[in-house]
């Protein structure tokens, strides 16, 4: 049982990547420190969402504030915990997403054919 979860994002691979592991940590409900560049989509859901923290790689001082502070005070942590839970319920789940890779492959006749067998 993790309390808080480290998402990292290496700077300059922000536009081509996303850490997926992130929504599997939100369906736990558990807070995130993120650690990537300013701006980055991850850092941004993070935030906005209020179920965790995102620093810039130089920002150690920061980063440190942060786990003292997420250490040291049980209401930051439920708090980030249930913006979590309220963050994969916003955003439907593996359900929705497979229902979207799904329709994205219709459209692009990629569909899995039956298996052989």
């Amino acid at each position: 049982a993790i309390d808080l979860h480290l998402v990292s994002q290496r700077p300059g691979c922000e536009g081509w990547v996303f850490p997926s592991k992130l929504y599997g940590i939100a369906a736990v409900g558990r807070p995130v420190l993120s650690i990537g560049v300013a701006g980055a989509e991850l850092g941004e859901i993070v935030k906005r969402q209020g179920f965790g923290w995102h620093h810039t790689v130089d920002d150690v001082d920061g980063i440190v504030a942060t786990l003292r502070s997420f250490a040291s005070s049980s209401s930051n942590r439920e708090a980030a915990s249930e913006a979590a839970r309220a963050y994969h319920r916003s955003t439907g789940g593996f359900e929705k997403s497979l229902a979207e890779w799904n329709a994205l492959l219709a459209i692009r006749d990629l569909r899995p054919g039956p298996a052989a067998a």
